[in-house]
């Protein structure tokens, strides 16, 4: 089963990451192993996306992305959050903050990015 991957960069991190330079990381980090679908920078802070492939330990990848963000660019606030490709409202997603709390939640706070 695919996953989505969401990382969110809070704009009030005085680490946020360059935005090209960062996903150039990412990408590194990833290989094959999954797609950039989407990034965004609004004044809310910087969004990118990434579709894990079928097959893929999402606990793996979700403590490899963990360890890369906390050594690297991100700062207190950024986190990430991991929805299986059948997710609807209601479900259970995975929300890591990266210098936190790591979990399954249900309901999603509103949130403006853009």
């Amino acid at each position: 089963m695919q996953h989505d991957i969401f990382l969110f960069f809070p704009d009030d991190d005085d680490a946020q990451p360059i935005r090209g330079d960062f996903e150039w990381e990412l990408e590194e980090l990833f290989g094959d192993a999954a797609i950039n679908t989407c990034g965004e920078g609004g004044k809310d802070g910087l969004l990118l996306a990434y579709e894990l492939q079928d097959g893929q330990d999402v606990g793996a990848w979700v403590a490899r992305l963990r360890e890369l963000l906390g050594r690297t660019r991100a700062g207190p606030g950024t986190f990430f959050e991991v929805f299986p490709d059948d997710w609807g409202p209601g479900l259970p997603y995975r929300r890591v903050e990266v210098f936190g709390a790591d979990g399954m939640l249900t309901d999603r706070p509103r949130r403006s990015m853009i």
